[in-house]
């Protein structure tokens, strides 16, 4: 039958040293290509898609990431999609222009390679982003190629008392990617984020729209190849019946 998408979860790398760092990404790919061969034939077949990995502050230089993003590619079988977290503490936008400037500029050195790394942001929990970190993060993504993941939180359809809502998430990141930060600044991604109105969000027939912006399925679909966006929720069935009651 279908095989089972795994999203592997990183060792974590708090308090190591880059040496150390390499090593262990290392192990984790080693022990994901085991794990990959194994389960491929096994009677419930899985497969390994995803790799996510939060990586300390200091360790975000140049050397370490093109270390990281080579070993990476280096796996060619497992074919995973890699999602680094970093932290949005202190100086974030620091941490996250370094980020940005460094996997962009590895991206386009090595673009036949077909590893395309992604930025993974925490949307829930006691380290949830900001609407404005969040809008930072999806703008970093959209001008350097990178692919975006969220998870934790995003239960419900639109944004409610501050938890933000997935189809704000997905209006906002197709909008940037669509349209450029130009014809859609950080000030309206903010914007769709926190928006709380029904009303402003339409769906008819291919056909999306916020406010004055719309999308066909088409364009759509074009940005979604490119970012691949997707979240992780803690929960299988609140966000489709908040789907269901907002949108059906």
């Amino acid at each position: 039958g279908s095989a089972w998408m795994i999203t592997a979860l990183g060792t974590s790398l708090e308090g190591k040293s880059p040496e150390e760092i390499t090593r262990q990404i290392e192990w984790d790919m080693r022990e994901l290509r085991h794990c990959d061969e194994k389960w491929f034939y096994s009677s419930a077949r899985q497969i390994i898609i995803g790799y996510e990995i939060k990586i300390p502050t200091e360790a975000m230089g140049e050397d370490l990431l093109d270390s990281t993003l080579d070993r990476l590619a280096s796996f060619k079988k497992l074919k995973v999609d890699p999602y680094l977290e970093i932290s949005l503490e202190g100086d974030w936008n620091k941490t996250l222009s370094s980020a940005k400037t460094n996997l962009g500029r590895w991206l386009a050195e090595n673009e036949e390679l077909g590893l395309i790394p992604g930025l993974k942001v925490r949307t829930g929990g006691t380290t949830a982003a900001s609407a404005e970190q969040l809008a930072a993060v999806i703008a970093a993504c959209a001008s350097s190629g990178l692919r975006f993941k969220a998870t934790q939180g995003l239960h419900e359809a639109l944004t409610h008392n501050g938890a933000f809502g997935f189809v704000n998430l997905f209006a906002a990141i197709n909008l940037l990617f669509s349209y450029g930060e130009e014809e859609f600044p950080l000030k309206q991604v903010e914007e769709c984020l926190l928006d709380e109105k029904k009303a402003s969000f339409k769906f008819a027939g291919k056909t999306f729209s916020w406010k004055k912006y719309s999308l066909q399925s088409d364009a759509i679909e074009a940005a979604r190849r490119v970012h691949a966006a997707c979240f992780g929720s803690c929960s299988l069935d609140e966000p489709d019946d908040s789907l269901k009651k907002e949108f059906e």
